[in-house]
């Protein structure tokens, strides 16, 4: 347990669900960084960094996921668009899921997440 009652939210947020450590420490670092002063910085300016156009995707050299729900409000076939676009993209569709509802679908999201990381650094 954590002093600051993280561990308590995620638990939450799991609803019972069983998890591996390292899915489990991958929820802890999230919920750490989203509430860090020097990452809430970051985030703030990635919108103006982020890619424009079409060379703009082809050119980046990071492994990206595209994940969103089949309800979306993000098309799936502007997603499978940027998919091709990237050079290493990987996209995820979860049925019967909203944009927001990505949230409560940690049984589908962790283990797509953590395939994901694990083959990003495995590289």
């Amino acid at each position: 347990m954590t002093s600051d009652g993280r561990q308590e939210l995620i638990d939450a947020f799991l609803g019972g669900l069983t998890v591996s450590p390292s899915q489990r420490a991958l929820l802890v670092t999230v919920s750490y960084s989203s509430t860090d002063p020097e990452f809430a910085a970051k985030a703030a300016v990635l919108p103006q960094q982020l890619p424009r156009t079409a060379d703009d995707l082809r050119a980046v050299r990071s492994p990206v996921l595209i994940l969103l729900g089949d309800r979306d409000f993000v098309r799936v076939d502007h997603a499978a668009r940027m998919q091709e676009l990237l050079p290493d993209a990987r996209l995820a569709v979860l049925p019967n899921t909203t944009h927001m509802g990505l949230t409560e679908r940690a049984d589908l999201v962790l283990p797509l997440v953590e395939e994901f990381l694990g083959r990003a650094v495995s590289r």
